[in-house]
Parts: C-alpha cells; structure tokens; sequence
C-alpha cells in the first residue's frame, strides 16, 4: 500500500509539472525544491515560507503565479512540503519543509523535470 500511494504522489506531481513544463511558474518550483534540498530544510530544519516565497514569485505574471500557487498547494497536500505555524520572537509565522520520508519523490521529480528540460 506505502508503494502504490508513494507511485500516485509521484504520477500526481510530476503531472502537474509537465502540463506545465514550459512556464516559469514550474522552474521556479523545481528551483524551491532544489534550494530546499541544497540547504537542506528536511524535517526538523525549517525556513519562513515567506522568505523564500518572496523570491520565487517576484518576477511572475498573475497567471503564472496561479500556476505556482496550484503546484505549490498540490506539493503541501501530498504532503511532500510539510507546512507549520511557528512562534516566532513577534508573531507566529508560517515554516516550510521538506518531508524527510519523501525527499526521494523529490530527488526523482527534479531529475525527471530537468532530463526533459
């Protein structure tokens, strides 16, 4: 059972980028994903989303920022992204990482994005 649903996050995913393959809104995805991965925020370690969101969309045109959005809820709900409320000095805040149990499934969508690319 842990195959077949590990298969249909991966099958969902990559789909999604692939419909998408041409638009900035999937490169910058693959972008976050990868600087997750290089700074490693895997489980315990984690960053405020806004920080890094900031960056990713910029520079995006509206539709292309719905696409990110799209991907990137998708990414949170497949629980690939793990997404908490941290307290923080003044507020709490939102913070992002990577799922230890599925950075595989991350590794192989970079690689498969980036091969088609």
């Amino acid at each position: 059972m842990k195959i077949a649903n590990f298969i249909y996050s991966l099958l969902i995913i990559i789909n999604l980028l692939l419909n998408n393959i041409n638009s900035k809104a999937t490169a910058k995805i693959i972008d976050l994903l990868q600087r997750m991965i290089i700074q490693k925020y895997i489980g315990g370690k984690h960053t405020p989303e806004k920080n890094i969101l900031k960056n990713k969309i910029a520079y995006l045109t509206r539709k292309e920022r719905k696409e990110f959005e799209l991907i990137y809820t998708q990414l949170i709900n497949e629980e690939i992204i793990i997404r908490k409320k941290k307290m923080t000095k003044k507020s709490t805040d939102w913070h992002i990482s990577l799922n230890p149990k599925k950075t595989k499934i991350v590794k192989e969508i970079i690689d498969n994005v980036w091969s088609i690319l």
